[in-house]
């Protein structure tokens, strides 16, 4: 089965043919090339890296300690945090806001992101580029923004199996459920890293409190398209006349 990168790509590429722009894989696992007409050479993309987003931009919600450093000097409302320089400092950490997420500094789609809830698995966790931050119970939003506009909200909430703890079943919510203070906060913080194609993800706690979770500046589509329940968004119709918009403007 195709990871959910590789079916993002299949989406983009399929809607760049009906789209007319000529693509063509250059690589099974993700990179391909348009041909707009009145352009000469081809452009090329890997995933849903589409050359919306800056390399400074992508950087910095990449790291999730960048991330929740920027998120925290800004002023808005941020989940405790920690990247520890000693063992000592992880566990005044832990028994100040546990239980706790261990997750990779660099990680993505949640590989290798652990619940800890005693000091046993604490003690199991590396230091080395590891991240850790407080545990909000809660369910997942994530708002997906192109262009400093909103264009699609799921709600992600968790149906752990054996084999995957962090499954999630995802519902696209109509316009009309859309939370309007958690859709500005997404374009401020768009905005504030200079992204323009981005998913951030929030978590809502049982008292109804949003708070950042995540900022990725090359969200997959799949579940935009075909989510689990709910409304289905065209997400890769717009993301190309976003690009093509952005080509047109930077050939001006």
């Amino acid at each position: 089965m195709k990871n959910s990168n590789v079916q993002s790509s299949d989406l983009l590429f399929n809607q760049a043919k009906l789209m007319g722009l000529q693509p063509r894989w250059e690589a099974e696992y993700g990179l391909f090339s348009i041909l707009p007409v009145g352009v000469k050479q081809r452009q090329y993309f890997f995933h849903t890296n589409l050359n919306l987003n800056g390399e400074l931009s992508r950087i910095l919600v990449k790291n999730k300690h960048f991330t929740r450093l920027i998120i925290e000097q800004t002023g808005l409302v941020n989940i405790p945090y920690i990247l520890p320089s000693s063992r000592e400092q992880l566990n005044d950490f832990f028994e100040e806001h546990q239980p706790l997420i261990c997750k990779p500094l660099l990680g993505q789609q949640s590989q290798n992101v652990k619940l800890i809830q005693s000091q046993e698995k604490l003690e199991h966790c590396s230091l080395k580029m590891t991240f850790f931050e407080k545990y909000i119970e809660g369910v997942e939003h994530r708002y997906l923004v192109l262009n400093n506009e909103v264009i699609a909200v799921q709600k992600k909430e968790r149906e752990p199996t054996k084999d995957d703890p962090w499954k999630l079943f995802y519902t696209g919510l109509e316009k009309k459920n859309w939370d309007l203070k958690l859709s500005k906060l997404a374009l401020k913080i768009t905005n504030l890293f200079q992204l323009s194609w981005a998913g951030v993800d929030f978590i809502v706690d049982q008292q109804g409190n949003g708070w950042i979770l995540e900022v990725n500046s090359a969200p997959g589509i799949v579940k935009i398209h075909h989510p689990d329940a709910g409304i289905s968004t065209n997400a890769a119709k717009l993301i190309w006349q976003a690009v093509l918009k952005k080509g047109q403007r930077l050939s001006l």
